[in-house]
């Protein structure tokens, strides 16, 4: 059975978002035990479950930081943000295929801002990713 969960928009940022294309039905986290998937509007990353190295909660962000899809030149992670309250920094074994064309590199972690990023990290934990403290 597989665990669903919708990204926290906030009103603020609403308009941004839907000129990325990206909007509360199009946006979500599916965690099963075979398959993690993000996806926030046109901007896809799926992989096995087997290759989820770690999770941690994330808070406190920076808009121009969070808000959209952002790509980090530091740590190859790319970020899916609604909001900069929390989010949840999921970490790959293997980088997982680039989603932001012009940063032409693959990611090593994706940060999802969902509305519920505690329930998230309990779903990942169920099926034995190790949940590292906050950050």
């Amino acid at each position: 059975m597989a665990d669903e969960f919708s990204f926290k928009f906030d009103p603020r940022y609403r308009g941004l978002l839907l000129s990325l294309g990206v909007r509360s039905r199009n946006s979500r986290v599916v965690v099963s035990d075979e398959t993690f998937t993000a996806s926030f509007g046109r901007f896809v990353i799926t992989t096995p479950m087997s290759n989820v190295k770690c999770a941690h909660l994330t808070r406190d962000y920076k808009a121009y930081k969070a808000i959209g899809v952002r790509g980090s030149m530091v740590d190859s992670g790319v970020t899916f943000g609604s909001n900069t309250q929390a989010g949840v920094c999921v970490c790959f074994h293997e980088r997982v295929p680039g989603v932001i064309p012009l940063l032409k590199r693959d990611h090593a972690a994706v940060t999802v801002t969902v509305r519920n990023p505690e329930m998230l990290l309990h779903a990942l934990e169920e099926r034995g990713v190790d949940i590292s403290p906050e950050e």
